[in-house]
């Protein structure tokens, strides 16, 4: 699966910060960081996601909500390309 493609997986698990879903294909895995969701989801359910990379020491798809807002923390997590909504709390004329 290619960056950015869009997926529809079956939650596995959920642990810990991880939410973890299985996918369509040959018996591949991802995992969505649980901060996403307001509720954690439950195992059985469907949900879509777009895939960021795969983590090949993990063995792991990297996943992400399509939809999801998170807060940033850390303003080296956020990737090219990701869409990001800010509130602007002032402004300079230099």
């Amino acid at each position: 699966m290619a960056a950015e493609s869009k997926v529809t997986g079956q939650v596995v698990s959920v642990h810990g910060e991880d939410v973890f879903l299985e996918l369509p294909g040959a018996r591949h895995q991802g995992v969505i960081p649980i901060k996403q969701f307001e509720t954690p989801p439950q195992p059985g359910a469907e949900l879509e996601a777009v895939v960021v990379r795969f983590n090949s020491d993990q063995g792991l798809y990297e996943l992400t909500r399509s939809t999801a807002a998170v807060e940033v923390g850390n303003w080296d997590e956020v990737a090219e390309g990701q869409v990001v909504e800010v509130t602007v709390t002032g402004a300079n004329k230099g």
